[in-house]
């Protein structure tokens, strides 16, 4: 009788038991941060409010103005280029002198980094708005 009862009880405490999994619990996974290519050596062309401009965006750090309406190439070491993540600020303070022709500039814009495009805005440093748009420069 005594074997019966333990049996019995075993079987029934056999069947509540759940199983174990003995695997940990997999983490949680985070979004992966989105990657932005860098323009590190592209060029690109467009316009700053209306005003022709081509660009390339030196491995320095630097800007190099390769033409600003139909004037350059100039390359200061006050025009500069900064990138973190998606966003891409630009300033421009040189005085660009091409022959008897010149132009003071004194503007930063930034905005997202686009492959397709870039939009920046921003501001002369007389607080006026600024606008400037770029597409890659075809390299033919």
């Amino acid at each position: 009788m005594l074997a019966v009862c333990a049996s019995a009880t075993l079987a029934l405490i056999a069947g509540c038991a759940q199983p174990q999994d003995d695997r940990p619990p997999e983490p949680e996974t985070a979004e992966p941060s989105p990657t932005y290519e860098s323009l590190e050596g592209t060029q690109w062309e467009g316009a700053l409010d209306g005003n022709s401009l081509q660009l390339e965006f030196e491995e320095d750090g630097t800007v190099l103005v390769l033409s600003y309406n139909g004037l350059g190439p100039f390359d200061s070491e006050t025009d500069v280029w900064q990138q973190e993540g998606e966003t891409l600020t630009v300033t421009l303070t040189g005085l660009f002198v091409d022959g008897e022709e010149q132009v003071t500039l004194d503007v930063t814009v930034s905005g997202e980094v686009d492959s397709a495009a870039l939009v920046l805005e921003g501001e002369y440093s007389s607080g006026a708005e600024a606008v400037m748009e770029l597409t890659p420069l075809a390299v033919s």
